[in-house]
């Protein structure tokens, strides 16, 4: 069983370093990796159990927990982009000056 639960966080690992390589390959570093594994050990513990229908920290501490948390879970740390400040005052922009920026 525990094997099976390493796979499958490792998997889940990869997949996200995979999805940062495909969209923004120039900030994909090894150094990514292990912050990957903890938060996908993060998402598996706050997943709730197809059993019980509980996460298993809702059952180690007894408590349940607000289920937006889990809506608002992203792909590892992906970036940002803002707007510029014109655009959202309204204002237009010329084509060839970049309409937002990376955070």
């Amino acid at each position: 069983m525990a094997e099976r639960a390493i796979q499958t966080i490792m998997g889940n690992a990869r997949s996200m370093i995979f999805h940062k390589m495909i969209h923004w390959p120039g900030e994909v570093h090894i150094e990514l990796w292990p912050l990957a594994i903890g938060y996908v050990i993060y998402i598996w513990n706050q997943m709730p159990n197809r059993i019980f229908h509980l996460s298993s920290l809702e059952i180690l501490t007894e408590s349940l927990m607000d289920p937006e948390k889990i809506r608002n879970m992203r792909v590892l740390r992906s970036s940002c982009f803002v707007d510029d400040p014109k655009l959202q005052d309204g204002k237009k922009l010329s084509r060839w000056v970049p309409w937002s920026r990376r955070v």
